[in-house]
């Protein structure tokens, strides 16, 4: 059986539609101007200049260089001082610190004891001249020196004895309470210096009585703050409470027990004003008398300018005194005014007024239409029995 071949049917061809694809668009960069940063311009430098500017550069290295020097030194000196005190101590152990030297020979008690307190056993006040002389005739001859010529002789080995004078009189007074074999603290750190560790025991005084309670609770208040109380105190020799600054303070006990009674009575401008005004050292306690000058001259200027300034220190005052509402200050007003009055009325004033007038001049004060001395008796009393009388 014969196959014929059919003939192939093409299919006809189905045209897919074409899908277009979004189109995805790139963001446009903006290009972003830099800013053109202008090159300092490098002033070039004469060879003068040049050369001015290097010495200057090694001048401030070694300047540094001997800053850092000076600072080391002291951090090493500062130790050493506690060294020294230390070294002092020990030699009192040994019995090698004649504490006799201190006296006259015609002194009966010879002892630290007749150093630090008198005859009522309250402490003694110590000042600059009671260290000299411990210095002097203890400190000096313990280390085998004379003391003759040695001022001229080792003038600077002098003044470091004379700084650890109170500190020894200091570690004499409290040895009971110091560690020597501990009471030193080294750093590991050569740019610490050493310190020492002062047992708060040392200046506890809740257990004592009398003068040395006092002293020793205002000595507290002095160098402890609230939060310091009860607690080692840690100082290096020299410095704000360092142990030379807490020696020559524990040596004075009637000014630090003086000096929290002032704290409780006398405020801070209270303090100005006593300072201002002090006979001695005061600016205006010390003054005589105003610049004495012709007129039109420029001692004239200088002296009207002392009495301008004057007028505005007394203006003050009387503004002040006015403005407290009490007794005392309306009576030191009365006293201020009185003061003035006679003034005003002393012969030496009336004689200068009678070269300006003849006409007669009183400036005493009436009451109730009566002239009175108000510099005689107490004013407020004298008004009281006035009203009173009426």
């Amino acid at each position: 059986m014969k196959i014929e071949n059919k003939p192939k049917v093409e299919q006809p061809k189905v045209a897919q539609p074409k899908q277009e694809q979004p189109k995805v668009e790139q963001p446009k960069v903006e290009q972003i101007e830099q800013p053109k940063v202008e090159q300092p311009k490098v002033e070039q430098l004469t060879v003068e200049e040049q050369e001015i500017e290097n010495q200057a550069k090694e001048i401030r290295v070694e300047t540094w260089k001997e800053v850092q020097d000076v600072a080391q030194s002291e951090v090493t000196s500062n130790g050493k001082m506690l060294y020294i005190f230390k070294h002092f101590l020990e030699l009192h152990e040994m019995k090698k610190l004649e504490i006799k030297n201190y006296f006259d020979d015609s002194e009966n008690d010879k002892t630290l004891n007749k150093i630090l307190f008198d005859l009522d056993k309250k402490r003694k006040t110590l000042i600059a001249k009671d260290f000299d002389r411990f210095c002097n005739l203890v400190l000096i001859p313990s280390m085998g020196k004379n003391l003759k010529n040695f001022q001229v002789d080792y003038a600077y080995e002098y003044r470091v004895l004379q700084q650890v004078s109170p500190v020894v009189l200091f570690g004499l007074a409290n040895r009971i309470h110091l560690d020597m074999d501990n009471m030193l603290i080294i750093p590991d750190s050569k740019t610490i210096p050493v310190s020492i560790e002062l047992p708060w025991k040392l200046f506890k005084f809740d257990h004592l009585k009398g003068n040395e309670q006092v002293f020793r609770s205002n000595l507290v208040s002095r160098l402890f703050s609230e939060s310091e109380k009860k607690k080692n105190l840690y100082c290096t020799f020299r410095g704000e409470k360092g142990l030379e600054y807490i020696s020559r303070t524990f040596f004075l006990p009637k000014k630090v027990i003086a000096d929290n009674v002032i704290n409780a009575e006398v405020s801070p401008f209270a303090k100005v004003l006593k300072d201002l005004n002090d006979t001695e050292k005061g600016d205006l306690g010390t003054a005589k008398h105003i610049t004495e000058a012709k007129e039109n001259t420029e001692g004239s200027k200088r002296r009207n300018n002392e009495i301008d300034e004057l007028y505005f220190t007394a203006e003050k005052a009387i503004e002040l005194l006015a403005s407290s509402d009490c007794e005392y200050a309306r009576k030191t007003l009365i006293d201020l005014y009185t003061d003035m009055l006679d003034i005003l009325n002393a012969d030496s004033f009336q004689n200068e007024l009678k070269k300006i007038s003849t006409a007669k001049v009183e400036f005493d004060p009436r009451v109730n239409g009566t002239s009175i001395d108000a510099s005689m008796g107490d004013f407020f009393k004298y008004i009281k029995q006035v009203d009173k009388i009426a």
